[in-house]
């Protein structure tokens, strides 16, 4: 038992917690970190924690603003693994601007000249400036083992908004983060599934890379991208990524990719992609090769936020096999005006798309038809088991067929119960004439194959509205669609 006056036997340390570098932000003070303000306002400590935010409280009014936050060097030499915490707030997340965490191992002394790593991933919005968030993210694999190791801590601001920032309590420390925090914890993929992101509270297995203007954010259950600022009431000139993590293909035999998609303001500028690549660079998103895999986004336009459309797709043949692959949702817009996407339920699985109906080799059932969430311009066959007049009322057969203009198919000519049918509305000219069965009663029970609106509704009924092309008989009517 050692006194207070005796020797104590060399040496005499406390056990290594550890931890690598820290920094609080108390007493006014940012310690070892430095700040470099290439335009407008710079980090500034409080009593408690380090602030980053363009907005004068005093003038109410934003500066256009980029300043840089930067760790000494931090050695991770002997350490095999390494992760970064803090605490955080973060607010107005809708306003303009960005708000990166970066790493690299290659500082030139000038933060916009240097090649960072951002790792920042998907910070979360607090509602209130009590309530802070813990970060916690393992540092990338390629630092582990260097000795010349700094973090930077980015954010960036207009004239026009700017978010704002505070951190406090900042660690580096040796080993991997604990599970509460901000580091990912990913949903669990049931079999074939390569991605299964619901986008109901954040990206999951997909980062945002902001190129310009507003990111990507998380809103109202869905990941949603636009170009417009409900702060300021403008629109910012925006280019923007979600990337998923890489996917191994290397024992698929065929994979498909789907999400469900709403397009609003369809009008206004803008392009919404979705890319495939397996040469993706975290530092210069764009210089990756990407194949588009978009296809067709009118469809996408709903007419309001609520009616979503199911978007499904292959993945190109030239990526299976490979074991590095990422899916991107991409989107840009002018400052001009912007569309808004809006993405939920996102699934990469192994498989092939099923056949798409409603073409002329594969059209839409009556049964199908009944299953259409929107209107769509496509083909639907059945066979002529009646009439609605104009009271919506369903005659089953061709007597009395005064009207010319209403059909009923079902997907048997011996069909009698009207919810398995579907009227048609014959528009006048070539189809009225030769397919109506007050032009021609005689077509009562024969299939008919018609092209025009499918999906939409008269009465009761599930439509196929202004016809402009049938076949019956081995005959054609009107003009057949060149796709």
């Amino acid at each position: 038992m050692l006194t207070s006056c005796e020797d104590v036997p060399a040496p005499y340390e406390l056990p290594w917690d550890g931890t690598i570098m820290k920094e609080a932000f108390t007493g006014s003070s940012y310690g070892d970190f430095s700040i470099i303000t290439p335009e407008g306002v710079s980090w500034s400590v409080g009593s408690t924690y380090i602030q980053g935010s363009g907005y004068n409280s005093a003038t109410k009014t934003n500066t256009v603003t980029r300043s840089y936050l930067i760790s000494p060097e931090i050695d991770l030499s002997s350490v095999t693994s390494a992760y970064l915490q803090f605490k955080y707030i973060f607010r107005y997340a809708n306003n303009e601007g960005e708000n990166k965490v970066l790493i690299t191992d290659s500082y030139t002394g000038n933060p916009e000249t240097t090649e960072w790593t951002d790792i920042t991933g998907q910070l979360t919005e607090s509602s209130d400036w009590n309530t802070w968030s813990t970060y916690a993210r393992s540092i990338p694999k390629e630092f582990i083992g260097k000795k010349n190791v700094q973090i930077a801590f980015f954010f960036s601001g207009t004239d026009k908004g700017s978010r704002t920032w505070e951190m406090k309590l900042l660690y580096v420390r040796q080993g991997e983060p604990a599970s509460g925090s901000d580091e990912p914890e990913y949903s669990e993929l049931e079999d074939g599934q390569y991605l299964n992101e619901s986008f109901e509270k954040d990206f999951g297995r997909f980062n945002p890379y902001t190129i310009k203007g507003q990111p990507w954010t998380i809103s109202y259950s869905t990941a949603k991208a636009s170009g417009y600022v409900s702060s300021s009431k403008s629109n910012v000139e925006s280019e923007a990524y979600i990337v998923s993590i890489p996917v191994d293909l290397t024992a698929s035999q065929g994979a498909m990719l789907e999400f469900d998609v709403l397009s609003a303001y369809p009008d206004n500028e803008g392009e919404m992609r979705v890319l495939v690549t397996d040469n993706f660079n975290e530092n210069e998103p764009n210089a990756a090769q990407w194949v588009d895999i978009t296809g067709n986004t009118d469809k996408w336009a709903t007419g309001d936020f609520n009616t979503f459309v199911k978007y499904q797709a292959d993945i190109p043949a030239q990526f299976i096999g490979k074991d590095n692959v990422r899916v991107a949702l991409y989107y840009t817009s002018p400052n001009t005006s912007s569309k808004t996407w809006e993405v939920k339920n996102l699934i990469m699985k192994e498989g092939q798309v099923p056949p798409a109906y409603g073409t002329y080799e594969l059209p839409y059932t009556v049964a199908m038809l009944k299953e259409l969430k929107a209107e769509e311009d496509g083909y639907a066959k059945g066979f002529i088991v009646g009439y609605v007049n104009d009271n919506g009322i369903a005659t089953l057969s061709a007597e009395g067929a005064k009207a010319a203009s209403w059909l009923l198919i079902a997907d048997a000519a011996s069909e009698t119960n009207p919810s398995k049918m579907a009227a048609v509305y014959l528009n006048l000219g070539q189809v009225r004439n030769n397919i109506s069965l007050n032009k021609k009663p005689e077509n009562l029970g024969k299939e008919v194959i018609l092209y025009g609106k499918v999906g939409a509704a008269k009465d009761n009924f599930k439509a196929v509205n202004n016809v402009s092309y049938a076949e019956i008989d081995g005959s054609a009517y009107g003009t057949k669609p060149e796709n």
